[in-house]
């Protein structure tokens, strides 16, 4: 039995839950494959899954994201630190 988590059965909430409390540094390999899961189930490139997550300064995206995390199930909070983690785990 391993102890690693199964992302492949995490809904799109909990994979961008579990990279928003991960620490990527010390858990860099988990980190890189929770990033995989995110970009397959939404059909995104690296640099896609950057831009819809680090374009902060586009409030149509901030407001379509903040939509769209709520739909998810995401509150609100969880996506302050969603694109240093990003960052983090696809510059590893």
């Amino acid at each position: 039995m391993s102890s690693q988590p199964n992302y492949s059965q995490y809904t799109l909430a909990e994979l961008l839950e579990a990279l928003e409390s991960i620490d990527v540094e010390a858990f860099s390999d988990r980190a890189k494959q929770i990033v995989e899961m995110i970009k397959k189930r939404q059909g995104l490139s690296t640099d896609a899954l950057r831009q819809a997550y680090l374009e902060e300064d586009n409030e149509l995206a901030a407001l379509v994201c903040s939509v769209l995390m709520g739909i998810i199930g995401l509150h609100a909070s969880l996506s302050s630190n969603l694109p240093d983690q990003i960052n983090k785990a696809t510059s590893l």
